[in-house]
C-alpha cells in the first residue's frame, strides 16, 4: 500500500514560552575539543529514574508544553536505556534541546549518538539552531523514529545545513496526527567529530554499520526509484527540504516519486533491526 501525506508537524499548545538561554561562552566546543563525547554518566550517583540533574552547558531552548519540570533535559538513571554505564539523557516534553555552541563550521561535523525509543509515535529531529532564544531559528537536518525498543546507533552529518547556527540541537517532537504532550526519547554515548566532505560519498545517516547493504537508483531519478537491500523493506518514508513527510511506502521496493517538485529529498528506509537515510535528487 502506498500513504501519501501532506501535513507539517502539528502541535496541540497548552504553553508556548520560549525560555531565556543560559548559555556560557566557557561552554562551547572548538575544533581543538574534536572528537567532543559525552556519556552523562560523571554527573550523578543518583539511582533515581529521574535523577533531576541537567548536565551543564545543554539549554531547554523552546518548549511547546508546560512542564511540571523544567531541569529538562536530564540524565536518566535506567541501566537498560542507556547504551553504556548506567545513564542517559531524557528528552521528554515536546521541546527543542540544545547542545553547547561549536565555534566553527557546523556542516563540517558529524554526530553519533545511541537513541532509545519505545513508542511508534515518538520522533527526534536533529538539526541546528542560531539563536537559542528564537524557536524560528531551527532547521532540521534529520529525522530519527525507531519504533522499536532496540538502543539504536545513529550518525547524522550536517554537510547539507548552510545556515550560520552554531548549536547542534534536538526537537523532541511526534509523528504527524498526534498531540501529546510527551515524545519520550534517551540519548547516550554522544561523538560530534569532523568529517571529510571527500568521504562523504553517501550523505546518509542509519543505525551503526553492518555488513547489510541498500542501494537506492537510479539517483537522481525522474519518479520510479528502485530500494535494493540483502532483507524486507519494512516502510520508505520521503521528506521534503523543511523535514516534511511527503510521502511513505509500505513494504515496497519500487516507489514512485512522480508526483513530487523536482528538488533534494530524504529518505528513511525502514529495516527489520536498523534504519538507514538516504538523498535522493528528483529531476
Amino acid at each position: 500500500s502506498v500513504v501519501a501525506t501532506n501535513a507539517t508537524y502539528s502541535f496541540t499548545v497548552t504553553a508556548n514560552r520560549t525560555l531565556t538561554a543560559n548559555f556560557e561562552s566557557s561552554c562551547g566546543i572548538s575544533a581543538a575539543d574534536l572528537p567532543y563525547t559525552e556519556n552523562f554518566d560523571s554527573y550523578t550517583s543518583s539511582t533515581s529514574a529521574n535523577t533531576g540533574v541537567k548536565p551543564p552547558c545543554w539549554t531547554l531552548a523552546h518548549q511547546y508544553v508546560t512542564m511540571s519540570d523544567d531541569t529538562k533535559p536530564m540524565i536518566f538513571y535506567k541501566p537498560t536505556f542507556a547504551h553504556s554505564g548506567n545513564y542517559s539523557l531524557f528528552l521528554n516534553y515536546r521541546g527543542i534541546y540544545a547542545m553547547p555552541a561549536y565555534e566553527g563550521d557546523v556542516s563540517t561535523l558529524q554526530l553519533s549518538m545511541y537513541l532509545k525509543q519505545s513508542v511508534a509515535k515518538y520522533r527526534l529531529e536533529v538539526g541546528v539552531m542560531s539563536d537559542l532564544n528564537d524557536e524560528s531559528s531551527f532547521v532540521t537536518v534529520a529525522t530519527v523514529n525507531n519504533p522499536t525498543t532496540a538502543i539504536t546507533r545513529v550518525t547524522v552529518d550536517f554537510s547539507s545545513y548552510t545556515g550560520n547556527g552554531h548549536y547542534i540541537a534536538f526537537r523532541n517532537t511526534l509523528e504527524p496526527g498526534y498531540s501529546d504532550n510527551y515524545s519520550r526519547n534517551y540519548i547516550d554515548d554522544i561523538t560530534l567529530s569532523t568529517i571529510s566532505k571527500g568521504d562523504m560519498t553517501d550523505d546518509s545517516y542509519g543505525m551503526e554499520a553492518t555488513a547489510h547493504t541498500l542501494t537506492l537508483y537510479p539517483n537522481p531519478t525522474t519518479g520510479i526509484l528502485n530500494v535494493e537491500a540483502d532483507e524486507e523493506v519494512v516502510r520508505v518514508d520521503v521528506f521534503d527540504y523543511t523535514g516534511r513527510c511527503v510521502a511513505s511506502f509500505e513494504r515496497q521496493t519500487t516507489v514512485d516519486l512522480g508526483r513530487l517538485a523536482t528538488g533534494l529529498y530524504t529518505l528513511r528506509v525502514t529495516l527489520p533491526e536498523r534504519i538507514e537515510v538516504r538523498r535522493v535528487v528528483k529531476q
